[in-house]
């Protein structure tokens, strides 16, 4: 790949990570959390707050509520608590935490008001096991997706990815070609310094 062409798919590649900023239409914090401890005590934790003891796994819980005002709308749950483990909710929904897998659906139509309990048996543990020296409640949100962004900032992706795997091949400067085309399409509207897509709750 000639050297103008590598400038344009690294600039690319930061717009598409740009684009991920907007992924969420509504976003609701999850403060109060609950951290068992391994002589059975319970300490209280909100976002931001480091483990207060290592314990292998931790387990954490809080229950969420569903804003009033997001009846109608699909509604996830995204989470990263300070390591790899696995994540029960009350909606029924389950599956693995891990820094490639944070987000779970809560529910596709969202009644308003109902709350959602949420269980967690984390270990501090980051990709192929390396350790995580203090680990925190790093993120957790109830989110209303924006589906046409997500569904964009995939397409995009894909395509700088292909790109940087084909290196030279000729389809490559007319791949970079496509993805600034979509990015001059969508710059008559879309904000170029991002704050939260609303505010949150």
């Amino acid at each position: 790949m000639n050297e103008r062409d590598a400038r344009r798919l690294e600039r690319l590649r930061r717009r598409v990570e740009e684009l991920g900023l907007w992924r969420n239409a509504r976003e609701s914090r999850v403060e109060a959390w609950r951290f068992a401890a391994e002589d059975g005590g319970v300490h209280k934790l909100a976002v931001g707050d480091f483990w207060p003891e290592p314990a292998l796994p931790a387990l954490l819980s809080a229950e969420a509520r569903v804003p009033q005002d997001w009846a109608g709308l699909p509604v996830e749950i995204e989470l990263w608590l300070g390591g790899e483990g696995f994540v029960r909710l009350s909606s029924g929904a389950s599956g693995g935490l891990n820094p490639f897998h944070k987000s779970f659906p809560v529910t596709g139509t969202a009644a308003g008001g109902e709350t959602v309990g949420i269980e967690a048996e984390v270990v501090p543990r980051g990709p192929f096991g390396t350790s995580v020296a203090e680990p925190r409640i790093g993120r957790a949100v109830l989110v209303v997706p924006e589906a046409g962004v997500r569904g964009l900032e995939r397409d995009l992706a894909l395509v700088v990815e292909a790109c940087a795997q084909l290196g030279d091949h000729e389809a490559v400067p007319h791949l970079l070609d496509v993805v600034e085309a979509a990015f001059a399409h969508l710059s008559l509207a879309w904000p170029t310094a991002p704050t939260s897509p609303s505010p949150v709750t």
